[in-house]
């Protein structure tokens, strides 16, 4: 009986025995398993919040738009809205009608959803490109490191249905499976097919195509050394992979616009303001006057408007000079530059939209609150601030001592410049933090994966020389964002804030 019972002890233990040992020699997976727990606590946390404005838009109207709403018959072509692309909406279309299969409350899967994909993004992905980019194994300690920077900074939009984190999700994705393709062709499709689904949830992805397209044809040369057939063969698949992405995209447009387009128009409609107007254009000559922009949910007694604009004298007073009146080309009011208009004005002010640019960076690297809808806008928030601006000194100054060591045409500084390529794009709009995730995700990533490895394995006295040595840069440095941010704060529309 003793026998036995060991033999079934041993039995039974072994799945577990495999998968702890799994689990040692895979510590992204460990690290995923841990992300995704505590993400899906706040996600299910929050599960009695309702959705607003953009999120409510993608939830509750184009998530059912491919069901006629008569027959309640499927079809991609029922899709026709002019400002987003198709497959988020698709996706959630989806985790709708598998919730009404499983029995259970849609929000709730949704919540699941989020927290796998932006957990899967956090612990797997990223350390996979890490490690085959710059050769170096993340352990189970950076992975949650660089997890816990995520969560804590961004723990209130991992909840609600916005492109930001799925686009970004949906690229990276692409990278690893491109990574990790080894010559394979599915996976080079594969790979295509999630760079055209992050230009489809967000258009400002459509720039890094043509330059993924080129610096994949780079990686193939330098570091696969394959010859100009298996280069061409190889693009082709991942056209062959944006393609398949696109063409439900081209077929919508087709039917409801008569364009042949791969991506949503970024149209207002008439009955819209802006009168038919490019989104992008709008938010340019927004982003004129305004330096940063919030949503806001909370009382009316608080702030009478959901919109909140930290507006920029800079530039209306540029706008002045020209013989606009700000106010006429200013929300809601229907007026927008046009491209000829902009690109004149920035040719004759160059050092001013200089100065503008540059406060929106610093403002979409200026980490506030935690989530996209605010309830509060006088909350004080000195400690994040406090450890994004500390994150962000480690990451200059990390970066700044070793960018002579980094080759421009290396694939790693060129994949790095594709990344942030869509918030770059984003920096001369009105800025809010989520535009500049790529940014955020480099700091966090550098800091957690670089940096504190670094230091720890200092010994206790060059700690403390390069504590005493630093900390004069750093206080100055932390003193001058406070003051840039109560700057920001101070210049609120329609309203106050209190910093302290």
């Amino acid at each position: 009986m003793g026998r036995s019972s060991a033999r079934g002890y041993t039995t039974t233990s072994k799945p577990f025995s495999n998968f702890y040992k799994f689990l040692l020699e895979h510590p992204e997976w460990t690290a995923f398993i841990i992300v995704f727990g505590i993400m899906l606590w706040f996600n299910l946390h929050r599960s009695h919040f309702e959705f607003y404005y953009d999120t409510a838009e993608y939830w509750n109207s184009l998530a059912k738009a491919f069901d006629d709403p008569v027959t309640g018959r499927f079809s991609l072509l029922n899709y026709n809205s002019p400002l987003r692309g198709y497959l988020l909406p698709l996706i959630l279309n989806v985790i709708i009608k598998l919730s009404a299969f499983l029995g259970m409350r849609g929000l709730i899967l949704l919540e699941i959803t989020q927290a796998f994909v932006f957990s899967f993004l956090i612990a797997v992905l990223i350390p996979y490109v890490l490690k085959k980019l710059f050769k170096s194994k993340p352990n189970l300690w950076q992975i949650l490191m660089f997890g816990l920077l995520v969560i804590f900074f961004w723990r209130g939009y991992f909840f609600y249905p916005l492109s930001d984190f799925w686009a970004l999700s949906f690229f990276v994705f692409g990278i690893y499976l491109f990574l990790g393709c080894e010559s394979n062709r599915w996976a080079l499709f594969w790979a295509g097919a999630f760079f055209g689904g992050a230009a489809v949830i967000r258009p400002t992805y459509l720039t890094t195509l043509i330059f993924l397209l080129l610096w994949s044809a780079y990686y193939f040369s330098r570091h696969q050394n394959h010859v100009k057939r298996q280069i061409f063969a190889n693009e082709l698949v991942l056209i062959i992979g944006l393609a398949f992405v696109f063409l439900p995209q081209i077929l919508i447009n087709k039917v409801h616009y008569g364009i042949l387009s791969p991506l949503p128009q970024t149209q207002f409609s008439d009955e819209e303001y802006y009168d038919g107007n490019n989104l992008y254009l709008v938010q340019l000559s927004f982003g004129i006057q305004v330096q940063r922009y919030e949503t806001f949910v909370g009382l009316e007694s608080d702030y009478k408007s959901a919109a909140v604009f930290y507006m920029d004298q800079h530039g209306r007073n540029i706008l002045v000079q020209a013989g606009y009146d700000p106010s006429s080309y200013f929300y809601p009011n229907p007026k927008i530059l046009s491209w000829s208009e902009y690109i004149l004005l920035t040719i004759r002010h160059p050092l001013d939209f200089l100065i503008i640019y540059v406060r929106h960076i610093f403002n979409g690297l200026d980490v506030v609150y935690t989530t996209p809808y605010i309830y509060n806008l006088h909350s004080n928030t000195s400690y994040i601030r406090l450890l994004n601006y500390s994150l962000l000194f480690l990451t200059v100054l990390y970066i700044g001592r070793r960018v002579k060591n980094f080759s421009v045409l290396s694939c790693q500084f060129l994949l790095l410049l594709i990344f942030v390529l869509p918030s770059i794009l984003s920096i001369p709009t009105a800025i809010e933090t989520r535009f500049l995730l790529s940014f955020h995700f480099i700091s966090y990533s550098t800091t957690a994966f670089f940096v504190l490895p670094m230091l720890f394995s200092l010994t206790r006295k060059e700690k403390i020389r390069i504590f005493f040595k630093y900390l004069p840069w750093y206080s100055i440095f932390v003193v001058i964002c406070f003051l840039l941010s109560m700057n920001t704060f101070a210049a609120m529309k329609s309203g106050y804030y209190v910093f302290w």
